[in-house]
Protein backbone atom coordinates (compact mmCIF):
# COMPACT_ATOMS: atom_id res chain seq x y z
CA UNK A 1 0.00 0.00 0.00
CA UNK A 2 2.78 2.39 0.94
CA UNK A 3 4.50 1.58 -2.34
CA UNK A 4 1.41 2.67 -4.31
CA UNK A 5 1.17 5.89 -2.31
CA UNK A 6 4.82 6.72 -2.99
CA UNK A 7 4.44 5.92 -6.70
CA UNK A 8 1.34 8.11 -6.98
CA UNK A 9 3.16 10.97 -5.26
CA UNK A 10 6.11 10.68 -7.62
CA UNK A 11 3.84 10.69 -10.69
CA UNK A 12 1.99 13.81 -9.48
CA UNK A 13 5.27 15.54 -8.69
CA UNK A 14 6.64 14.70 -12.12
CA UNK A 15 3.55 15.89 -13.97
CA UNK A 16 3.44 19.10 -11.95
CA UNK A 17 7.04 19.77 -12.87
CA UNK A 18 6.42 19.09 -16.54
CA UNK A 19 3.38 21.34 -16.81
CA UNK A 20 5.05 23.97 -14.65
CA UNK A 21 7.86 24.35 -17.16
CA UNK A 22 5.96 24.09 -20.44
CA UNK A 23 4.18 27.44 -20.10
CA UNK A 24 0.75 28.39 -21.36
CA UNK A 25 -0.40 27.15 -24.74
CA UNK A 26 -2.99 29.04 -26.78
CA UNK A 27 -4.05 27.28 -30.01
CA UNK A 28 -4.18 29.34 -33.18
CA UNK A 29 -7.89 28.62 -33.64
CA UNK A 30 -8.53 31.19 -30.87
CA UNK A 31 -7.41 33.91 -33.30
CA UNK A 32 -9.17 35.25 -36.38
CA UNK A 33 -6.52 33.54 -38.53
CA UNK A 34 -3.77 31.02 -37.83
CA UNK A 35 -1.14 33.01 -39.80
CA UNK A 36 0.27 35.38 -37.17
CA UNK A 37 2.32 38.27 -38.58
CA UNK A 38 3.19 40.35 -35.50
CA UNK A 39 2.54 40.80 -31.78
CA UNK A 40 2.93 43.56 -29.17
CA UNK A 41 1.79 44.51 -25.67
CA UNK A 42 0.45 47.99 -24.94
CA UNK A 43 0.91 49.98 -21.74
CA UNK A 44 -2.53 48.91 -20.53
CA UNK A 45 -1.49 45.24 -20.53
CA UNK A 46 -3.43 44.14 -23.61
CA UNK A 47 -1.74 41.72 -25.99
CA UNK A 48 -2.36 42.51 -29.67
CA UNK A 49 -1.94 39.78 -32.30
CA UNK A 50 -1.81 40.69 -35.97
CA UNK A 51 -2.81 38.06 -38.51
CA UNK A 52 -3.33 37.75 -42.23
CA UNK A 53 -7.05 38.10 -41.55
CA UNK A 54 -7.86 40.48 -38.75
CA UNK A 55 -6.45 42.01 -35.58
CA UNK A 56 -6.93 40.33 -32.20
CA UNK A 57 -6.78 41.71 -28.65
CA UNK A 58 -6.22 39.48 -25.61
CA UNK A 59 -6.97 40.78 -22.10
CA UNK A 60 -5.69 37.71 -20.29
CA UNK A 61 -9.05 35.96 -20.40
CA UNK A 62 -10.88 36.79 -23.62
CA UNK A 63 -10.10 37.56 -27.25
CA UNK A 64 -11.63 40.45 -29.20
CA UNK A 65 -11.38 40.42 -32.99
CA UNK A 66 -11.27 43.54 -35.16
CA UNK A 67 -12.12 43.23 -38.85
CA UNK A 68 -12.74 45.54 -41.77
CA UNK A 69 -16.41 46.36 -42.25
CA UNK A 70 -17.24 47.77 -45.73
CA UNK A 71 -20.07 49.90 -44.34
CA UNK A 72 -18.05 51.30 -41.40
CA UNK A 73 -15.35 53.90 -42.16
CA UNK A 74 -14.04 53.65 -38.59
CA UNK A 75 -13.26 49.94 -38.82
CA UNK A 76 -9.89 48.43 -39.71
CA UNK A 77 -8.88 49.63 -43.19
CA UNK A 78 -7.83 46.14 -44.32
CA UNK A 79 -8.02 42.65 -42.81
CA UNK A 80 -4.49 41.67 -43.87
CA UNK A 81 -2.44 43.12 -40.99
CA UNK A 82 1.32 43.15 -41.62
CA UNK A 83 2.77 45.16 -38.70
CA UNK A 84 1.64 46.57 -35.34
CA UNK A 85 3.36 48.94 -32.93
CA UNK A 86 2.38 49.81 -29.36
CA UNK A 87 3.66 53.33 -28.73
CA UNK A 88 4.91 54.48 -25.32
CA UNK A 89 2.31 57.26 -25.31
CA UNK A 90 -0.48 54.68 -25.46
CA UNK A 91 -1.21 54.68 -29.17
CA UNK A 92 -1.62 51.50 -31.19
CA UNK A 93 -0.47 51.75 -34.81
CA UNK A 94 -1.72 49.11 -37.21
CA UNK A 95 0.03 48.54 -40.53
CA UNK A 96 -1.84 46.62 -43.20
CA UNK A 97 -1.21 45.70 -46.81
CA UNK A 98 -3.35 48.72 -47.76
CA UNK A 99 -2.18 51.46 -45.45
CA UNK A 100 -1.80 52.56 -41.83
CA UNK A 101 -4.37 52.91 -39.03
CA UNK A 102 -4.25 54.35 -35.52
CA UNK A 103 -6.52 52.72 -32.96
CA UNK A 104 -8.33 55.04 -30.55
CA UNK A 105 -8.91 53.34 -27.20
CA UNK A 106 -11.58 55.75 -25.93
CA UNK A 107 -13.89 55.45 -28.94
CA UNK A 108 -12.81 51.93 -29.95
CA UNK A 109 -12.41 52.99 -33.60
CA UNK A 110 -9.63 53.17 -36.19
CA UNK A 111 -8.40 56.39 -37.78
CA UNK A 112 -6.91 56.01 -41.25
CA UNK A 113 -3.62 57.87 -41.80
CA UNK A 114 -3.28 59.79 -45.07
CA UNK A 115 -0.43 59.19 -47.49
CA UNK A 116 0.33 61.67 -50.26
CA UNK A 117 -1.25 60.96 -53.65
CA UNK A 118 -3.80 58.72 -51.91
CA UNK A 119 -1.28 55.90 -51.68
CA UNK A 120 -2.31 52.75 -49.83
CA UNK A 121 0.97 50.84 -49.53
CA UNK A 122 1.86 47.70 -47.63
CA UNK A 123 3.39 48.63 -44.26
CA UNK A 124 6.51 46.70 -43.25
CA UNK A 125 8.05 48.96 -40.59
CA UNK A 126 6.59 51.01 -37.72
CA UNK A 127 9.01 52.39 -35.14
CA UNK A 128 9.81 55.50 -33.11
CA UNK A 129 13.38 56.75 -33.33
CA UNK A 130 15.30 58.41 -30.53
CA UNK A 131 14.75 61.81 -32.13
CA UNK A 132 11.00 61.35 -31.65
CA UNK A 133 10.17 60.56 -35.26
CA UNK A 134 7.52 57.89 -35.76
CA UNK A 135 8.63 56.24 -38.99
CA UNK A 136 6.62 54.01 -41.31
CA UNK A 137 8.42 51.90 -43.92
CA UNK A 138 6.56 50.64 -46.97
CA UNK A 139 7.02 47.97 -49.61
CA UNK A 140 8.25 50.05 -52.53
CA UNK A 141 6.80 53.45 -51.61
CA UNK A 142 9.53 54.75 -49.35
CA UNK A 143 9.82 55.79 -45.72
CA UNK A 144 7.37 58.19 -44.11
CA UNK A 145 7.09 60.16 -40.89
CA UNK A 146 3.75 60.48 -39.12
CA UNK A 147 3.02 64.17 -38.52
CA UNK A 148 1.00 65.48 -35.57
CA UNK A 149 -2.07 65.95 -37.76
CA UNK A 150 -1.94 62.33 -38.95
CA UNK A 151 -0.48 63.05 -42.38
CA UNK A 152 2.52 61.07 -43.59
CA UNK A 153 5.52 62.87 -45.05
CA UNK A 154 7.97 61.04 -47.31
CA UNK A 155 11.51 61.10 -45.85
CA UNK A 156 13.04 58.37 -48.00
CA UNK A 157 15.91 60.62 -49.08
CA UNK A 158 17.02 60.92 -45.46
CA UNK A 159 17.75 57.19 -45.21
CA UNK A 160 18.56 55.95 -48.72
CA UNK A 161 21.20 56.68 -51.33
CA UNK A 162 19.29 55.56 -54.42
CA UNK A 163 15.68 55.82 -55.55
CA UNK A 164 15.44 52.06 -56.01
CA UNK A 165 15.91 51.66 -52.26
CA UNK A 166 12.33 52.79 -51.66
CA UNK A 167 11.50 49.28 -50.41
CA UNK A 168 11.73 49.08 -46.61
CA UNK A 169 11.49 45.63 -45.02
CA UNK A 170 13.38 46.13 -41.72
CA UNK A 171 14.77 49.10 -39.77
CA UNK A 172 16.74 49.22 -36.54
CA UNK A 173 18.35 51.98 -34.47
CA UNK A 174 21.38 50.90 -32.45
CA UNK A 175 22.58 52.34 -29.13
CA UNK A 176 24.72 54.91 -30.95
CA UNK A 177 21.76 56.28 -32.85
CA UNK A 178 22.70 54.76 -36.21
CA UNK A 179 19.76 53.59 -38.30
CA UNK A 180 20.04 50.31 -40.20
CA UNK A 181 17.76 49.55 -43.12
CA UNK A 182 17.16 46.55 -45.37
CA UNK A 183 15.00 46.36 -48.47
CA UNK A 184 13.84 43.70 -50.89
CA UNK A 185 17.25 42.36 -51.97
CA UNK A 186 20.74 41.82 -50.56
CA UNK A 187 21.50 45.53 -50.16
CA UNK A 188 21.33 47.19 -46.73
CA UNK A 189 22.35 50.61 -45.47
CA UNK A 190 23.35 52.32 -42.25
CA UNK A 191 22.85 56.01 -41.56
CA UNK A 192 25.44 57.47 -39.21
CA UNK A 193 24.55 60.14 -36.65
CA UNK A 194 26.31 62.71 -38.85
CA UNK A 195 23.85 61.93 -41.65
CA UNK A 196 26.25 59.98 -43.85
CA UNK A 197 24.73 56.84 -45.40
CA UNK A 198 26.80 53.76 -46.18
CA UNK A 199 25.57 50.97 -48.41
CA UNK A 200 26.55 47.30 -48.20
CA UNK A 201 25.74 44.11 -50.08
CA UNK A 202 25.12 40.95 -48.09
CA UNK A 203 27.00 37.86 -49.25
CA UNK A 204 24.67 35.53 -47.34
CA UNK A 205 21.27 36.50 -48.68
CA UNK A 206 18.69 39.15 -47.87
CA UNK A 207 18.85 40.69 -44.37
CA UNK A 208 15.79 39.80 -42.28
CA UNK A 209 16.61 41.31 -38.88
CA UNK A 210 19.02 43.32 -36.72
CA UNK A 211 20.06 42.82 -33.09
CA UNK A 212 22.85 44.03 -30.78
CA UNK A 213 25.01 41.65 -28.80
CA UNK A 214 28.33 42.02 -26.94
CA UNK A 215 29.42 45.22 -28.65
CA UNK A 216 28.30 44.34 -32.17
CA UNK A 217 25.32 44.63 -34.46
CA UNK A 218 24.33 41.24 -35.81
CA UNK A 219 22.43 41.13 -39.10
CA UNK A 220 20.45 37.95 -39.60
CA UNK A 221 20.28 37.03 -43.28
CA UNK A 222 18.61 34.25 -45.22
CA UNK A 223 21.78 32.12 -45.22
CA UNK A 224 23.81 33.34 -42.27
CA UNK A 225 24.85 36.28 -40.08
CA UNK A 226 26.90 39.42 -40.62
CA UNK A 227 28.61 41.24 -37.75
CA UNK A 228 29.53 44.91 -37.40
CA UNK A 229 31.23 46.41 -34.32
CA UNK A 230 29.12 48.99 -32.48
CA UNK A 231 32.18 51.20 -32.12
CA UNK A 232 32.34 51.74 -35.86
CA UNK A 233 31.08 50.39 -39.16
CA UNK A 234 33.59 48.36 -41.16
Amino acid sequence: MKRHIVLTYLIITFLTGVYGHTGWFIPSNRFSNSQITDICQDRYGYIWIATEYGLNRFDGYHFTTYLHQPDDTTSLCCNAVSKIYCDDDGSLWVGTVKGLDRFDYESNVFYHCRFNNNLKPRINVISRLRNGRLIVGTAGYGLHVVEKDGRLTDVSDDYTVRNENAFFSRMYEDIRGRVWKSGSGNVFTVKEKNGKIKEYVSSVGSPIGFVERNGEVLIACMRGFLSFPIGGVM
